[in-house]
């Protein structure tokens, strides 16, 4: 029974080595691993916020209403109007006396003009399809 209690303190390692204090050269190599992974996740860092400005880029690109005007078609023919005092986008388009629903019109002209809502003020240009 001694001998296995000998066996055993014999396999038991210094306090020193198993808290990674055994010298300078547990030190380093415990301080490189350490770096290394900090690198690694400031490099994936960097490349997925580069990754995600590419890609939100191209989607601003794609969705754009400049890009989405580009793509409507053939150029329509426009005429110029400025908006008078009083108007509204619906007269506008309905003292023009157009041929079609009004409706359709008015969504053309926002689209033409680049407009989110038919709000309109007084000396402000607007494109209009020609009849």
């Amino acid at each position: 029974m001694s001998a296995a209690v000998l066996t055993r303190q014999a396999q038991v390692r210094p306090v020193a080595a198993v808290c990674g204090v055994a010298g300078d050269a547990g030190r380093a190599s415990a301080h490189r691993i350490g770096a290394t992974r900090r690198a690694r996740l400031l490099r994936t860092a960097c490349f997925a916020a580069v990754l995600l400005a590419v890609l939100l880029g191209a989607l601003a690109a794609v969705w754009s209403p400049t890009a989405a005007a580009e793509e409507a078609g053939p150029a329509v023919d426009t005429v110029s109007v400025v908006v008078e005092e009083g108007e509204s986008l619906w007269s506008v388009v309905v003292d023009r006396s157009y041929d079609r629903d009004p409706r359709v019109v008015l969504d053309e002209v926002q689209t033409l003009n680049g407009m989110s809502t038919g709000v309109v003020h007084p000396g402000q240009v607007l494109e209009l399809p020609a009849r």
